[in-house]
């Protein structure tokens, strides 16, 4: 599919909170109010677990306007909100409507909100919510552990370390603690003194940052490249690529001479949205037997840079340098060239990789491609040779209906497009490309009521981005 950028619009109104209810409300005896708005706080919810957005978003409204000093209502839209990445809207639903809440309250919906933001990689716009949750509650260890999150995001350790006093009984010590030896930087005798500390944790991904540390504790001081790479690794790991560039970009030049560390900066630029820095440095690394991922890294870098000319060529040099372990790196370069329209060279790749490996993906991409190329015969060809396959995983067989289907629907063979949508869906009946695939089947066969339905219900199921812009497209022909 091509990548689109990753935004989400819901098409309902946000979530209207009212001081008081009408006349109707009112004179509603408390009890039944109650029982109401518990009922519709088990529609929003249960709405919420199927991915119905818009029906959830909807039984919160409602129970909202029912008993608006109620949390659990501004709890279900925040949910939601946070879901559907409609920040913005949820960050002016709390302001303007919070204080019918208690300071607790609140301060757990800003630190909801303020991790919506680090979710997005949003950090500044993370810290004012996190700073406004402990505002309400100094308590709030979420808000605590979030906002140093967010201040190492931006680079900011020292100050991080202010808010990262967590209890050693709270659910969050463990990752508190881990903060803590990030934000020491690269000062050894504070890490070592953190180490000293001696957790030993549940989860095993804190467990590795936990003996990465260890590891960096028994260096000697003089193996300052080497420390700073570890530590830089890190970083980028734990999604901290602003501290792993402060930390390796004065050692830039010593670092060409120190794959490892090269490497650790090339991916913390990339992280960071720095491609030109990439591509500069890893244009200057010169190395006939550099791994395929520094390939990878540029060829992605190149991308980003629209310069295709040479996204190709870091993408010929990554399959040349990956051995026998190229297919995923010949998948990734197949997804690109479809997406760039680089059919020529789409086949020439696909046909090294046929050569190769006998996979799903290959006939599926070959599928994507006659499809796209409007190539009828070899696209029926590959849709007869897939339907044939019996060991597909759900994903494999979600793609190839997906471009199945495009194709029936582009060769108005209506009645075959029915059948594979139906397979669709009761493989997956939340796939927001179900029903965006139904929506332009609908438009083509001028059932536009049913088109507009189903378009909605894809800009209310995708989650991602990968398919609201085309909806809203479609959508713009039937308002």
């Amino acid at each position: 599919m091509k990548n689109i950028w990753k935004y989400v619009l819901i098409a309902i109104p946000v979530l209207l909170l009212v001081a008081s209810g009408t006349f109707y409300f009112i004179q509603m005896p408390t009890q039944e109010k109650q029982n109401q708005y518990a009922g519709l706080i088990g529609h929003g919810n249960a709405f919420l677990e199927q991915k119905e957005y818009a029906k959830s978003l909807n039984a919160f409204n409602e129970a909202a306007s029912l008993l608006p000093a109620r949390f659990e209502a501004y709890e279900g839209a925040t949910k939601v909100l946070v879901a559907k990445n409609q920040l913005g809207q949820l960050a002016t639903l709390l302001d303007n409507a919070g204080m019918n809440l208690s300071s607790e309250e609140r301060s757990k919906l800003y630190a909801m909100l303020g991790n919506g933001y680090l979710a997005i990689q949003n950090p500044s716009q993370a810290q004012i919510y996190f700073e406004k949750a402990i505002d309400q509650s100094y308590q709030n260890d979420v808000a605590k552990v979030g906002l140093a999150k967010s201040l190492l995001m931006q680079g900011d350790y020292m100050r991080a370390r202010n808010y990262l006093d967590i209890p050693t009984n709270s659910a969050l010590y463990e990752e508190a603690y881990v903060l803590k030896l990030i934000s020491k930087f690269s000062d050894l005798e504070g890490i070592k003194e953190v180490l000293a500390e001696n957790l030993t944790p549940v989860d095993p991904n804190i467990k590795k940052i936990i003996d990465d540390y260890k590891n960096v504790a028994k260096r000697d001081a003089g193996e300052e490249l080497y420390i700073k790479a570890l530590i830089g690794r890190v970083y980028v790991n734990s999604g901290y690529s602003k501290m792993a560039v402060a930390l390796l970009e004065l050692s830039k030049d010593a670092l060409m001479e120190y794959s490892d560390g090269l490497y650790v900066l090339s991916v913390a630029y990339f992280n960071l949205g720095d491609y030109d820095d990439v591509t500069t440095l890893l244009k200057d690394f010169s190395n006939p037997n550099a791994d395929h991922d520094f390939y990878l890294l540029a060829a992605r870098s190149y991308q980003y840079t629209g310069d295709n000319t040479e996204a190709i060529k870091s993408f010929d040099s990554a399959v040349a340098s990956s051995g026998d372990k190229n297919e995923e790196v010949y998948k990734e370069y197949v997804k690109f060239l479809l997406s760039e329209e680089q059919y020529v060279k789409a086949k020439e790749v696909l046909d090294k990789a046929d050569k190769k490996f006998d996979e799903v993906w290959i006939d599926t991409a070959y599928l994507q491609m006659y499809t796209l190329q409007k190539n009828i015969s070899k696209a029926s060809t590959y849709i007869e040779k897939l339907s044939k396959v019996s060991d597909m995983t759900d994903l494999e067989k979600k793609e190839y209906m997906y471009w199945a289907i495009s194709h029936y629907i582009d060769q108005q063979k209506n009645n075959d497009a029915i059948i594979v949508l139906a397979k669709l869906k009761e493989l997956d009946k939340q796939n927001a490309e179900y029903y965006l695939l139904a929506g332009r089947l609908h438009l083509q066969t001028a059932n536009v009521t049913e088109a507009k339905i189903e378009l909605e219900q894809a800009i209310d199921y995708d989650l991602t981005g990968e398919v609201v812009e085309e909806a809203k497209k479609l959508l713009s022909r039937v308002n």
